[in-house]
């Protein structure tokens, strides 16, 4: 578990931190996955593409494509599609999706009813990366 963490950290906290300087503003993404409650499987790599896709029906070893599970594959897949056509992930069926920023960190639940959470991944993490981010600056 330990090496998930690790990974998930340096993906996010690590990489948002280094890259800071050189980017534009940005709709925060983090998956998380929870099928039913004692299931084995959270959130595995890759597995935010069948309802980001909006293919359930056939990717159904990991995920159920359920009546409840539709509906957010298809708000999913229209918020990443208004993304990569104008840069801006809102869409019909969303409340207002703030960029991500490092400096209030929020991004969008996808649920039965979706909203914007704050910092996702929390303060403490965000204060190591800050600090490795800074020693390995010079």
């Amino acid at each position: 578990m330990c090496f998930v963490g690790c990974v998930r950290d340096v993906k996010t906290d690590y990489a948002t931190l280094t890259r800071k300087p050189y980017s534009a503003p940005e709709a925060g993404t983090l998956f998380r996955y929870q099928p039913c409650p004692g299931a084995a499987f959270g959130a595995t790599h890759g597995l935010e593409v069948p309802f980001v896709n909006d293919t359930l029906e056939y990717q159904t070893f990991l995920i159920q494509d359920s009546p409840q599970a539709r509906p957010l594959a298809k708000l999913m897949s229209s918020a990443w599609v208004a993304f990569a056509k104008t840069g801006n992930p809102n869409t019909v069926g969303l409340p207002g999706w703030p960029a991500y920023s490092p400096d209030a960190p929020k991004a969008m639940a996808f649920d039965n009813k979706s909203h914007v959470i704050n910092d996702p991944l929390g303060e403490p993490l965000r204060k190591l990366w800050r600090e490795v981010a800074l020693s390995a600056d010079g």
